[in-house]
């Protein structure tokens, strides 16, 4: 059987990245395909410049420009990386290694997602019509999913005409915003395109207790605090939200620093497995909370991307857990209102059907 390649961003230090990817992974896995990750690695520094860097991750007692922080957390999720993600090429940094790449491992389609894989800035480097596909050849299918471009609007104008002429090879596009389909349909010129859910959401439940740590005997109920961007505005909410909690309530904060010593993969998902409740401004974060069926709420995280958190959570019933302004927020009153999920899990059935059934048909070639 021909390979399924999968290209995402580069796989580095964060928890929701790497999920998503070994999620897509072992779905392709479980419907029967033989899927291979194609290790795209930035191409912002030259040989030098990388040799520079491999010195630093080793030398003790120092951490110049964080390089050594980062290999360290790197070194903690390389083991969960070669155990979900076990099938992988060499390190790729353009698109002529990634198409011999893919002719060399007898690749027969290539999956572009998820992930905000169309955001130039979050590349790291100037290959960005790679993801778009164009080191792929033309008797490879070619197709997208859950991809995302970051915001709710096109921000590449000089890249326009391209990106048409390369979305228009695909075989099939799908995203995972309402924006991203605006932007395909509006601004590129592809008409045919997909809504779907992020594949974390998709994936068998099995996958995440073969993942998970293993638990341990609790002391007392958790508020776990997963904030990318801390500031005043998310200590004015988490206190808040502390005090809402009844009395007894424990707190875990989530580590999101690179500082070498954080949760690994395992243990991160084990946290958000045995939450009582969830404080998070992160896209996964919110998901695994609903996955886990959690109370929650989640603090809109603008700069990163809010169409992610407002598509889904529309499309679920749950818009009136993101709070946008905390200063006008009565967190009382939303701690205190429990989550049916009874009606959540009901919809969201009907969308991973409808999702997975976009996977396969694209991939089978019946769409």
């Amino acid at each position: 059987m021909a390979k399924t390649g999968i290209l995402t961003l580069h796989l580095h230090v964060n928890y929701g990245g790497i999920l998503q990817a070994a999620a897509l992974y072992r779905l392709l896995q479980d419907e029967g395909f033989d899927p291979i990750l194609l290790r795209k690695e930035p191409d912002n520094i030259g040989r030098a410049g990388r040799l520079i860097r491999n010195l630093l991750r080793i030398l003790p007692g120092q951490n110049v420009g964080g390089v050594r922080a980062r290999a360290l957390t790197r070194a903690r999720h390389e083991p969960f990386i070669r155990r979900f993600l076990p099938n992988a090429t060499r390190p790729c940094r353009n698109s002529e290694q990634l198409r011999r790449a893919v002719q060399q491992h007898g690749v027969g389609a290539v999956v572009v997602g998820s992930d905000q894989v169309w955001r130039a800035e979050y590349h790291q480097d100037s290959n960005y019509p790679v993801y778009f596909l164009d080191f792929v050849p033309a008797d490879v299918r070619k197709l997208s999913y859950a991809a995302s471009f970051g915001h709710s609007d096109w921000r590449y104008p000089e890249r326009t005409e391209e990106v048409a002429g390369l979305l228009e090879r695909f075989d099939a596009v799908s995203v995972r915003e309402k924006s991203g389909v605006a932007i395909c349909r509006e601004v590129l010129g592809r008409q045919q395109c997909t809504l779907v859910l992020d594949p974390t959401l998709v994936v068998s439940p099995s996958f995440y207790q073969d993942a998970a740590a293993p638990a341990e005997r609790k002391q007392q109920p958790t508020l776990v605090s997963y904030v990318l961007d801390q500031g005043e505005s998310s200590e004015k909410a988490h206190k808040a939200v502390q005090d809402a909690l009844p009395y007894g309530f424990g707190r875990q904060f989530l580590s999101v620093k690179d500082e070498g010593d954080q949760e690994t993969i395992g243990q991160w998902l084990r946290a958000f497995m045995d939450a009582d409740f969830v404080l998070t401004d992160s896209y996964h974060g919110t998901i695994f909370s609903i996955l886990f069926q959690k109370n929650f709420i989640t603090l809109g995280n603008v700069e990163r991307g809010l169409d992610r958190f407002t598509t889904l959570l529309d499309e679920i019933g749950l818009a009136d857990r993101l709070v946008i302004d905390p200063d006008t927020t009565d967190f009382a009153s939303l701690v205190a209102r429990p989550i049916n999920y009874g009606a959540v899990n009901t919809r969201l059935e009907e969308l991973r059907a409808a999702s997975k059934d976009y996977l396969l048909s694209a991939l089978r070639g019946s769409r």
